[in-house]
């Protein structure tokens, strides 16, 4: 047999990892020779009985099928062991003959019992029509979904610290994909089939324990397939890795996850924070991620606190906003619950993960040349991506990082690198980390590209890639229902579902929140919208993820002249269902306050985009004559005003305001009446004195932020 090339295979074969995962069971680092075993028994099982070989055909054999190159050395003592055991033959000249087939389970004997619980629990006992011969390709379709899934793992090396590939971006179009190749005589069952096999594998841990030991098993098969690539790589394979890692500082990316359970990567974080625990591996954040996460939840509650303010996002692409409606529809949590709970975000991943907040200040403790690397790094991948996907006509898909975002991830990199620094300077062993984690891929490709070539094992690492490791190489037991935890997630962050647009169920949701008649008249709204002829166009809105172009032909339906009397048909036909009266008052009222308020808001909403974008603090401060001037706003100030005000404050700022002594600074306290006199001091300020056309356009948003005041007393 000729021996092949590394560069022909890339990726381990599924088949082999099914089988290997019926095979190497027990604890990983205790089985490195056993692996070996059970890789050649893997590769032999290919041959028929009397199929003759020579060594180095199986060595390629076995790198063909796992990657893995076996040195003579390794392979001649286990051939060797097998004649003893009757399974291959000595001819001469390092030529073997196999005496018995081996026999390994293979695919069809490890997806039967997946088949089987879905079988059983998602078609039996829901009483849907099936017949094994009629609907056979069920089962093939079924299987071939899992087996994709399974695929996602051989992909990419569990060990290696690289940029993540490993997700399946939208899982209801891949098994869609998988039935419409197949032929069914009935379209209803093709149609439920989709529907079950996407429930059965978005479903609860509980439900698909099979299913989770498939995973695990094969993922245990891939992680011991990699350890025997390791050994040249660590002198000691029996370490504890943890003892290594040293600290990790947390991106804002892996923060949210943890906050926000229909991320797809919650379950994944989960898993990782929770072995880091046990591990006793210090989690910390930077006030720059604290920054970055408070903007990031600021304007969501700014998104919702006013119509017509949309991001460049679609809400359906925005984390935060489905997390809610998720909160919404199993908990019937409002959107003032939630978005009080995002308040706390701190004191929650305080007590459920203990995670710190880092005292240090990473924009002073860094190395300064890191830093300058990693932003200059970032920004030429933007720009290259950016200009690559323009020339493909697919601008609209990629968003380049902010000046602020280069910022807080060059500080964070280049502070790892000085804690690094420090720890090899006082320490004879040098450590793998500490890192930062992300999941970022622009940093996992500027930590390859760039970082790896000053620090062997660099300084940023995927979440995923590290939890592998800590599973690995840990002295800390993991029981089943850990196992089944982190088969859990790794399903999960592998097989994602995707949100492609707003319903206009959840629309209409916004639109309540916004126009601030309550989350419970959504259906009442959503009846106003399907009855207006501009229904189309709104949907098509919705369909394009234009939440602009939906906001103004939302305004345009609620202005229509006969939209009194379509809520007072819509309204009393429910009235034996609720008190409508009270909500329709709050609706109409709402209504009007619109029409009066609309051009305010437009051109609020075009200085805004005009203007750079600024930081939420629910304290600020303001330099006044050389001075730091800090200014507290009372706790129980509502969302919005707290938001508005923040804004004018930093606004009159960039204008010079308070350092030229044209404007005086606030109390050092506000409540809600200190604010309303301090912005009609403000505006009868600006009005009256010769001031700069900056300073003049803010008094638009100063005027209808003292509207909103005036409506919330």
């Amino acid at each position: 047999m000729n021996k092949i090339s590394e560069d022909e295979c890339s990726v381990v074969d599924k088949q082999i990892l099914i089988k290997l995962s019926n095979l190497t069971k027990g604890k990983i680092l205790d089985r490195r020779r056993e692996i070996r075993k059970n890789i050649l028994l893997a590769a032999l099982s290919q041959y028929q009985a009397n199929d003759t070989f020579e060594y180095q055909g199986l060595i390629d054999d076995i790198y063909r099928l796992t990657k893995c190159r076996f040195e003579k050395e390794q392979v001649l003592p286990i051939l060797s062991n097998l004649e003893n055991e009757d399974v291959v033959e000595s001819l001469g000249e390092f030529t073997y003959r196999v005496t018995r087939q081996i026999e390994i389970p293979d695919i069809k004997d490890s997806m039967l019992p997946v088949w089987n619980e879905f079988l059983q629990e998602y078609i039996l006992n829901r009483k849907i029509r099936y017949d094994p011969h009629i609907h056979r390709n069920a089962q093939v379709a079924f299987n071939e979904v899992i087996l994709k899934i399974i695929s996602q793992f051989t992909t990419s090396e569990p060990f290696e610290n690289q940029v993540e590939s490993i997700p399946i971006e939208n899982l209801n179009l891949l098994i869609k994909s998988v039935i419409n190749d197949l032929y069914f005589s009935e379209d209803k069952f093709k149609e439920k089939l989709q529907e079950l096999i996407f429930e059965y594998l978005t479903s609860e841990a509980s439900k698909n324990q099979n299913l989770l030991t498939l995973i695990y098993s094969c993922y245990g098969a891939l992680i011991d397939v990699n350890l025997l690539k390791l050994e040249q790589e660590f002198k000691n394979l029996d370490i504890d890795f943890s003892n290594h890692v040293r600290q990790l500082l947390l991106d804002t990316n892996f923060i949210i996850t943890l906050l926000t359970k229909t991320d797809s990567k919650h379950s994944l974080s989960v898993a990782l924070v929770k072995q880091c625990n046990k591990s006793s591996i210090p989690l910390m954040y930077s006030s720059f991620s604290k920054v970055e996460l408070n903007n990031l939840i600021r304007s969501v509650q700014t998104e919702l606190a006013t119509f017509g303010v949309t991001n460049r996002r679609s809400p359906s692409d925005n984390q935060l906003i489905l997390d809610y409606f998720k909160h919404n529809k199993e908990h019937q949590t409002s959107w003032s619950q939630y978005s009080a709970y995002l308040d706390t975000w701190e004191s929650v991943i305080q007590k459920n993960w203990n995670i710190q907040l880092l005292q240090e200040n990473i924009a002073i403790n860094k190395d300064s040349t890191i830093c300058e690397v990693v932003k200059i790094a970032l920004k030429t991948y933007d720009e290259v991506t950016h200009s690559e996907r323009v020339n493909n006509d697919n601008e609209g898909h990629y968003r380049q990082k902010s000046e602020e975002s280069y910022n807080h991830d060059a500080y964070s990199v280049a502070y790892i690198s000085k804690v690094k620094l420090n720890i090899e300077q006082n320490s004879e062993s040098k450590p793998y980390g500490p890192w930062f984690l992300s999941y970022d891929n622009r940093l996992s490709a500027v930590n390859k590209t760039n970082l790896m070539k000053i620090n062997k094992y660099g300084y940023v690492i995927q979440p995923r890639i590290l939890l592998n490791y800590l599973h690995t190489f840990t002295n800390i037991s993991i029981d089943e229902n850990e196992e089944a935890e982190f088969a859990l997630a790794l399903l999960r962050y592998t097989a994602r579902v995707a949100h492609p647009k707003l319903t206009l169920d959840e629309y209409s949701q916004l639109v309540a929140i916004k126009i601030g008649i309550g989350e419970e008249n959504t259906a009442i709204l959503k009846e106003i919208f399907l009855q207006s002829p501009l229904i189309e166009e709104l949907q098509r809105a919705l369909t394009d993820k234009n939440s602009e172009l939906a906001d103004r032909k939302a305004v345009d339906i609620l202005n229509l002249a006969n939209v009194q009397e379509m809520m007072e048909k819509i309204g009393f036909s429910q009235k034996e269902k609720r008190d409508y009266e009270k909500h329709l008052e709050r609706l109409q009222s709402a209504i009007r306050r619109l029409k009066n308020e609309q051009e305010i808001k437009e051109a609020e909403i075009q200085f805004l985009r005009n203007t750079p974008t600024y930081n939420y603090y629910q304290n600020i401060s303001i330099q006044y004559n050389g001075d730091i001037v800090n200014i507290q706003m009372d706790s129980e100030l509502d969302s919005t005003i707290k938001q508005k005000f923040t804004a004018i404050i930093q606004l009159l700022e960039s204008e010079g305001a308070y350092e030229s002594n044209i404007i005086e600074p606030p109390p050092s306290k506000v409540d809600r009446t200190d604010i309303q006199n301090y912005l009609r001091e403000v505006s009868e300020k600006i009005s009256r004195s010769p001031v700069a056309q900056g300073l003049k356009d803010i008094l638009p948003i100063i005027s209808s932020t003292i509207s909103i005041i005036k409506c919330a007393i």
